[in-house]
């Protein structure tokens, strides 16, 4: 009886010593790959890899040193055994011996102990006697962890119950999409009003879960770059590395190192499905811009399920419009990484890490440094839409080419065309000259960043940038006076990023309170999506001329990013809807309707419907060519209602054809509708009639199908 409890003893006091030591494993784990993302260059794919290796790590790691420790008797022999010495004779840990059985000899003295085995002997030798009560609180963390996830598994099963099939125009556009990502899995599609944003769940037998609103809500181009994204976690096999992270997370839940990692692969993961979804659809702004839409009706997600919705949207959106690429500086998470290398010192991880050699601190002081390096390119005049800019291209630090725009006043550009020589333009973030070597429309440019501006903003809170955001930051005139006026407008930005993407969109501080006054509450990230979005007093006006009266910034954004102009309102008017709401004119637009397609509708004897009616047609692909093929299969005068459920229910010219084949003429359209309900298709009335059950009529097949006959 006594043979249980000694077991759980024995395993106590070697899982209390695994965790301590995963403490500092973690935490170097987390350094090094810290150190990894900072020179990898900006692929999400290579970043995502090595994260999932890190995090592999980070489990494997624990693993390892509990099989060592337990295999040694002496409380700190685990230290001894998972921190190789450094130098010293070797030590034995076979089995313990005390002065009775081995006596020292009279003339040896005893060998100095290295520091660091002292200190791992007194960690050990501490967490001995508290080795029960270590090892159950972090069994207790486990098992809460664990029914927390799975709750959320228990909750995406029940989103997948209670999905429908995905109708036939949605499977043919998933089907198409997810041919050219070469993805050649088998996956369910349902559609579900339980969450709002799309998300796939399951890794073994993939399923695509869609939204009513995502169907309702975005542009048929948008749509497809949506679920380009959810079909590249399923060739990627994200589903699967969730659940490796929630093994991860649950077991090594003590560890911030883990919790980390994770993170940086959720964040590089959206990433590459960001970009891959970009490479089907070839539109960055309008992938943007679906992202916007999808931020307005997020939703939480279990941990198991993934949706586009997840990460940092303005980074995205920064990502994928040009913006500033995200730099591996000291973060708040790179802060929680420097705070585990502490933990591991006083935690006996024997680790000899002084604070100064830390690759968090030296990566940072690397980017200060090339504050003070010059950086060379060359320039062209490009004539456009608003007048002449100069196009500056240059070589960055992560080996990518980088090309942006430079903003000159009207004396500068005049200057620049007469070739009345080099132009010097000093700017807060640094001095950008542009030497007329060539032509008047071209030559080689020069900037020495302001290191006085990068600490001006370090100590500000905005982390100092490095010379690659100092000459985006200059070409876009983000200086003292934007962050001084942004703050006193009420929208300082709150990291560096931010501060860029205000600029790059021309968020001034008098537009800021320009806003303000129409739209009370904005934050500055708003802002930039208005600006984004050309959305400014004068569009606001114009829908109030057009009835759109006191609306929210979300539908003011919504109106905008759908076009809706004048012209189309006056169209509705002219098809006789009348007195819509904003969403309801985004929702007539997403789904393509005009007055061709109501004069169509209405010639086929569908008259007089209402905004929601003719909407449910055209999301259900009822038009001229669907109704004539009824009318050929002999429904031609079907109400609004019955051709709703033709559609819903796949109730087709073939089906009816089929069925008239086996004798079934002149059906109801109700009769038709049921016996695709209830699966009953021509070749289960084949099975039938082999079978000897021949001449039933539609409720009696109804009926044998009800009671479960198996064929």
């Amino acid at each position: 009886m006594s043979v249980f409890p000694e077991l759980l003893a024995d395993l106590a006091r070697p899982l209390a010593l695994t965790l301590a030591h995963s403490l500092w494993q973690g935490a170097l784990v987390a350094l090094l790959l810290a150190i990894v993302l900072g020179l990898t260059p900006r692929r999400a794919d290579l970043r995502h890899a090595c994260a999932c290796a890190a995090l592999v790590l980070c489990l494997v790691l624990p693993a390892v040193t509990f099989v060592v420790v337990a295999e040694g008797s002496d409380p700190a022999s685990g230290i001894a055994a998972a921190v190789p010495p450094v130098a010293g004779p070797a030590v034995e840990t076979a089995r313990l011996e005390t002065a009775a059985d081995r006596p020292a000899p009279a003339s040896a003295a005893p060998a100095p102990s290295p520091p660091w085995r002292d200190l791992g002997r007194r960690l050990a030798e501490g967490l001995h006697g508290k080795a029960p009560l270590i090892a159950a609180l972090w069994l207790i963390g486990v098992l809460l962890l664990g029914a927390w996830h799975l709750g959320g598994w228990l909750r995406t099963r029940n989103w997948v119950g209670l999905g429908r099939p995905a109708a036939p125009e949605l499977l043919d556009r998933v089907a198409a999409i997810a041919a050219r990502l070469g993805l050649r899995r088998r996956l369910r599609v349902l559609i579900t009003a339980a969450i709002d944003v799309p998300a796939v769940v399951g890794w073994l037998r993939p399923t695509l879960l869609v939204p009513v609103s995502v169907l309702t809500g975005l542009s048929p181009q948008q749509l497809d770059l949506i679920l380009a994204h959810e079909l590249a976690h399923i060739r990627r096999w994200d589903p699967l590395v969730a659940v490796l992270q929630v093994v991860a997370e649950t077991l090594l839940f003590h560890q911030p190192a883990v919790w980390w990692i994770s993170m940086q692969i959720r964040r590089e993961r959206e990433l590459c499905c960001d970009d891959v979804a970009v490479s089907v659809g070839g539109d960055r702004l309008a992938y943007a811009r679906a992202l916007l839409t999808l931020e307005e009706q997020r939703t939480w997600l279990p941990a198991v399920a993934q949706g586009a919705g997840g990460g940092s949207l303005l980074h995205r959106i920064l990502r994928l419009t040009g913006g500033s690429p995200m730099r591996s500086t000291l973060t708040p998470s790179r802060l929680a990484g420097l705070t585990l290398v502490l933990i591991a010192l006083t935690a006996g991880a024997a680790l000899t890490l002084a604070a100064s050699g830390s690759p968090l601190n030296v990566a940072q002081a690397s980017d200060r440094d090339d504050g003070d390096r010059r950086i060379d390119g060359t320039w062209r005049l490009k004539e456009g839409r608003y007048g002449g800019r100069v196009q500056l291209r240059h070589d960055r630090d992560d080996d990518h080419e980088s090309t942006m725009t430079l903003r000159l006043d009207d004396d500068q550009l005049e200057q620049l065309r007469e070739g009345r020589g080099d132009l010097v333009i000093a700017r807060d973030a640094g001095v950008i000259t542009l030497e007329r070597d060539r032509d008047e429309t071209r030559g080689d440019f020069g900037f020495r960043p302001d290191r006085g501006f990068a600490d001006w903003l370090d100590d500000r809170g905005l982390r100092g940038p490095d010379r690659d955001e100092q000459l985006v930051m200059a070409c876009n005139g983000v200086d003292r006076a934007l962050v001084e006026g942004l703050a006193d407008a009420g929208h300082a930005p709150d990291d560096l990023d931010m501060l860029i993407a205000a600029g790059i969109h021309r968020v001034t501080p008098a537009f800021a309170r320009e806003m303000d006054g129409l739209f009370p509450g904005l934050d500055l990230e708003e802002l930039i999506a208005f600006r984004v979005h050309d959305i400014d007093r004068s569009y606001v006006r114009e829908l109030d001329e057009m009835g759109f009266r006191g609306l929210a910034a979300g539908e003011v954004m919504s109106m905008r990013i759908h076009n809706i102009d004048a012209d189309y309102v006056r169209e509705l008017d002219e098809m006789g809807f009348r007195d819509l709401d904003a969403g309801e004119a985004v929702s007539m637009r997403i789904h393509h309707i005009d007055a061709d397609y109501v004069r169509e509708l209405a010639e086929l004897g569908f008259r007089g419907l209402s905004a929601e009616e003719i909407m449910s047609m055209s999301i259900h692909g009822i038009d001229a060519r669907f109704l004539h093929r009824m009318a050929e299969a002999g429904y031609d005068d079907l109400s609004p209602e019955q051709a709703l459920a033709f559609s819903i229910h796949r109730v087709d010219a073939r089906f009816v054809r089929e069925l008239a084949e086996r004798g079934y003429r002149d059906l109801d359209p109700e009769e038709l509708v049921g016996m695709r309900i209830h699966h009953i298709t021509p070749q289960w009335i084949d099975a039938l009639e082999e079978r000897g059950i021949r001449r039933l009529d539609v409720d009696e097949l109804v009926r044998l199908k009800i009671s479960g006959v198996d064929l």
